[in-house]
């Protein structure tokens, strides 16, 4: 799938194709493709290219492992120059070098850790400014033991990364530390400056975020006794909001915080 402009060309495959060596572990066809969703908006790792300015100024974006193209149609809706490939239902579109690379949710889908290892090599060497990296963190539906990870029902796998072992992975392949901008989300960069420009307007966000905090007028004595009460119940929950907003810079959204149905239930 390419874009130019407002112009979407998708180069598709029959889905009834067998699947490849590389998909097969034992006698396990594992159903890569059928883990694609469709979306009605930019997904999650795309989201936060955008938040942190990395779509800004039209710069050239590859979608590795697109999927059904939505976030490539997205970006062409919004006049970016985008290009999406999938080895499955894009899998002759151009695979170029371009400034930003989303690897969004394709990692937790393969099977094979040398083939996974590729991937993440293969998209962060396209990667002139930074490669995002999401994967699946949260365990969802059952299945049995493959690999590292679950095969599902329905035939396809699943491997879920915890944030710390994330970091690791990616460290460990690519040789450069990736920093973490959410749950189950890495940025890792081409260049020192790059990282560093990027920390830098972190900082400044969480900086301006603390002084509104604390330049805000302080409520009654009674409603701040009724605060710290609710804190001392819901302080481990509280506490592990706070340590995302910190890690990320700013008040995480819903889908960035793993505790985000309970908090909303315990404090509304």
């Amino acid at each position: 799938m390419s874009v130019d402009g407002h112009e979407v060309r998708l180069v598709q495959r029959g889905i009834d194709r067998p699947p490849t060596a590389a998909a097969l572990s034992g006698s396990v066809a594992v159903e890569r493709h059928r883990t694609a969703i469709s979306r009605s908006g930019l997904s999650a790792p795309m989201q936060a290219l955008a938040r942190w300015g990395f779509l800004d100024g039209a710069p050239t974006v590859l979608d590795y492992g697109c999927g059904r193209g939505d976030d490539v149609r997205a970006l062409a809706a919004a006049g970016l120059r985008a290009v999406g490939w999938d080895p499955h239902f894009a899998p002759d579109a151009p695979r170029e070098p371009s400034e930003v690379v989303n690897l969004g949710f394709v990692l937790n889908v393969i099977d094979d850790l040398e083939e996974r290892n590729a991937t993440l090599r293969a998209a962060f060497g396209l990667a002139k400014c930074v490669l995002s990296v999401a994967v699946m963190t949260v365990r969802k539906g059952s299945g049995s033991d493959h690999a590292d990870g679950l095969l599902t029902t329905r035939g396809t796998f699943q491997k879920y990364f915890g944030q710390t072992e994330l970091r690791a992975y990616v460290a460990e392949v690519l040789g450069r530390e990736p920093v973490t901008v959410g749950p189950g989300l890495v940025f890792v960069f081409r260049s020192d400056e790059e990282e560093q420009s990027f920390l830098a307007r972190r900082q400044r966000r969480a900086t301006l975020a603390a002084n509104d905090r604390f330049e805000m007028p302080l409520p009654p004595a009674s409603a701040r006794a009724g605060r710290s009460s609710a804190y001392a119940r819901h302080q481990d929950l509280l506490d592990a909001f706070w340590s995302a907003a910190l890690e990320l810079g700013r008040l995480p959204e819903a889908d960035e915080f793993g505790r985000a149905d309970e908090l909303s239930a315990g404090l509304g």
